[in-house]
């Protein structure tokens, strides 16, 4: 068992038994098993925790309206980025372009996204699939890029990677 909740923890933990030889400290272990709690943590507690970090970071108003309003939008990227983050503050990291009008593009990434001839073609064509879009949630989002996809022959990562660079940077 290498995730185990608090209160088995503390039911199961003794200090008699914790052995002084052998004893090592493995960073990407402990990252890990935070991002398997983190994982199991609910959406919005988890939001509870990250809002102070980006009100401190100047990403939200400090108004108890605005963070009201603000909670359900920061729970919906939270649900997005649960699954990958390990920290709070890969959380940060990760979703800054959500938080900031200004878009600073990776070079290396822009240089191998958008070398590839026709990408306006592509762009064009999944603007126009995402406005005939009925719904615009996720599945539906999702749905439209691989049936592009499918129509043009590529692979998926033909579209997503230079869209992700594109809204991201």
């Amino acid at each position: 068992r290498e995730i185990m909740d608090i209160e088995v923890l503390k039911k199961e933990f003794s200090l008699s038994r914790v052995n002084k030889t052998g004893a090592a400290f493995n960073e990407e272990k402990l990252d890990w098993i935070n991002k398997q709690y983190i994982k199991r943590y609910d959406e919005n507690n988890l939001a509870d925790l990250i809002m102070p970090l980006l009100k401190e970071k100047g990403c939200l108003k400090d108004s108890p309206l605005a963070s009201s309003q603000e909670k359900g939008w920061v729970t919906e990227i939270v649900r997005l980025y649960q699954p990958r983050i390990k920290t709070l503050s890969d959380f940060l990291t990760q979703t800054e372009f959500f938080f900031s009008d200004e878009v600073r593009y990776d070079v290396s990434a822009k240089e191998k996204f958008f070398a590839k001839d026709g990408l306006g073609d592509i762009f064009k064509r999944l603007i126009q699939g995402l406005e005939e879009l009925e719904g615009f949630g996720i599945k539906d989002i999702e749905i439209s890029i691989r049936t592009l996809a499918d129509e043009l022959k590529i692979g998926l990562g033909d579209i997503v990677h230079p869209v992700r660079v594109a809204l991201t940077g």
